[in-house]
């Protein structure tokens, strides 16, 4: 590569510009040729010859000022691998305040994004499944194992998208936000454990909703009813037999159990606005993967979002629909589950309308590798240790598991670091 490194009277396109005929008159001109460890002089023409017996060239760079441009024959972005192509003597890396011609901005996969959102949100809608009384009928007889194995199986593609993808990817963007490694570990972790502990500060806040709602309704349910009404205080049902001849005791009251109003409310609160924010936290961490990391990436945290919601949404649908706890006809439950999941159109919108750095992409990514670990270790598995009641199901969830597992970490073999500066390419 071809390279002539100038002093400039500013650090703008404008600046470039005047300096562009100097670098042009230089760069046709013949150069001196510079190998490994050689250093490039300012203000002359070099031709870099790379050493193709090592994994890396290095150059040292005369800088003619504080206010520099380098002009070449290629983007020197085309031969990073696995380091960045400038750096200073410290090891941090040096990045172009402006750029002739100007750089285009990379355009937003609107279209990949949203269209992985809209298939996440579809899955709320699982619950049909169940609607056939033959279907209805084969999952109850084996709801237990059925809920074991896609626990396994939905943990072990979360787990892998934490460790293989999304906690590695985060080090190397924090990592630009500052050179001092004690400042970089403490915001990756901090980060890390904050997403570890977000489920339960979003479950706290819905438990707190659900308490200001269900006080509001016992209030007013106690204005309108009068003890004379339900003296016993009984949430329930009668209904009677029919009368037989010498019958001893001609009615018999049979209990049947309906959702209390005030157990509806906390239960829907915390289906519903709980599922609301998970979703809202899957679009942002699926947006920053397709704007930021490439598809490869981002469609793997899209498919391990998928596996687990589709476990979660079986189990809200049932929660939704049973008579003693949401106590929602079906099609009202499935609309009202879809509208809660729309939570992961508006996390990707967001994050494709602003505008964020290496460093806040990292901590984003970092956060959502531990909202992942959460759900997978804490939440996943612990149904998998309480199911499991034989050898059997052990061995068929430790499959499940292993399947989740590769399944996601087939992405390593197209891996791509994620960048704001050039999003998707791969050093």
């Amino acid at each position: 590569m071809r390279m002539a490194v100038l002093e400039l009277n500013g650090t703008t396109v404008a600046a470039l510009e005047d300096a562009r005929s100097r670098a042009e008159l230089l760069l046709s001109s013949t150069c001196d040729e510079r190998h490994d460890g050689d250093t490039l002089r300012a203000e002359a023409c070099s031709d870099l010859i790379f050493d193709e017996g090592v994994w890396q060239t290095t150059y040292r760079m005369a800088v003619p000022g504080r206010q520099f441009g380098v002009f070449a024959d290629n983007l020197p972005i085309t031969f990073e691998q696995d380091s960045h192509y400038l750096k200073t003597l410290d090891g941090a890396n040096l990045e172009p305040i402006a750029e002739l011609p100007e750089a285009p901005d990379d355009p937003i996969p609107w279209a990949e994004g949203i269209g992985a959102a809209f298939a996440v949100n579809c899955i709320t809608f699982s619950g049909v499944v169940f609607l056939g009384p033959g279907l209805r009928k084969l999952y109850h007889r084996h709801e237990r194992r059925f809920l074991i194995i896609m626990s396994a199986f939905a943990a072990g593609a979360l787990l892998a998208a934490a460790f293989y993808l999304i906690l590695f990817e985060a080090t190397h963007l924090v990592g630009t936000s500052s050179k001092d490694e004690s400042v970089v570990t403490a915001r990756w972790g901090s980060m890390v454990l904050l997403g570890f502990i977000a489920p339960s500060l979003f479950e706290l806040a819905v438990q707190l909703l659900r308490f200001v709602l269900a006080a509001s309704s016992v209030s007013e349910g106690a204005s309108r009813r009068s003890p004379s009404q339900d003296p016993a205080g009984l949430l329930s049902t009668c209904c009677c037999r029919k009368v037989e001849a010498n019958d001893p005791c001609p009615v018999e009251p049979k209990s049947i159990t309906v959702a209390d109003p005030t157990n509806r409310i906390r239960v829907l609160s915390g289906v519903l606005i709980g599922d609301l924010m998970h979703n809202f936290c899957d679009g942002i961490f699926m947006a920053t993967g397709f704007r930021y990391c490439g598809s490869s990436l981002a469609w793997s945290i899209a498919t391990a979002t998928i596996f687990h919601e589709i476990a979660q949404e079986l189990s809200d649908f049932l929660i939704l629909t049973n008579s003693a706890q949401g106590g929602l006809k079906v099609p009202l439950a499935l609309l009202l589950n879809f509208v809660s999941g729309t939570g992961v159109l508006w996390g990707t919108v967001l994050i494709f309308s602003v505008s964020i750095d290496d460093a806040a992409v990292g901590m984003l990514l970092a956060f959502g590798g531990g909202v992942y670990l959460q759900v997978g270790a804490a939440e996943c598995m612990p149904r998998v240790y309480e199911g499991v009641q034989s050898a059997a199901e052990r061995v068929f969830c430790l499959a499940a598991f292993c399947v989740g597992t590769v399944a996601i970490g087939l992405v390593l073999l197209d891996h791509q670091h994620c960048s704001t500066a050039g999003a998707g390419h791969g050093h």
